[in-house]
């Protein structure tokens, strides 16, 4: 065999491979999952914060797009609830302590 029959052939695999099956079913679609994201969007650390923000809402668009994340064969969509801590250790871990940073919310 030629190198290039060798590619079609693991091509032809790699294809076949990541292929779901017809006898699976698609994940069924779950509740939200709310993640709470302390944030000093007021503070010292406010510039900071904003390019945070931005990296969180990359991986939220990110984890949306293919309908959520999966657990156990449900899928969930991600929803972030940003708490702003005005740059301040101390209200961030209240902000932590006072609500539930990961839950799972009807919606």
């Amino acid at each position: 065999m030629t190198l290039l029959a060798w590619i079609d052939v693991g091509l032809l695999i790699l294809a076949v491979a990541c292929t779901p099956s017809l006898g699976q079913r698609a994940p069924t679609q779950g509740s939200d999952i709310t993640i709470g994201v302390p944030l000093a969007a007021s503070g010292a650390d406010a510039q900071e914060a904003a390019l945070t923000r931005q990296g969180y809402d990359l991986w939220h668009d990110w984890a949306n797009r293919s309908g959520g994340i999966e657990v156990k064969g449900v899928r969930h969509r991600v929803r972030l609830l940003y708490e702003n801590d005005n740059s301040d250790p101390q209200q961030s871990a209240q902000n932590a302590k006072s609500r539930r940073i990961f839950s799972l919310r009807n919606t």
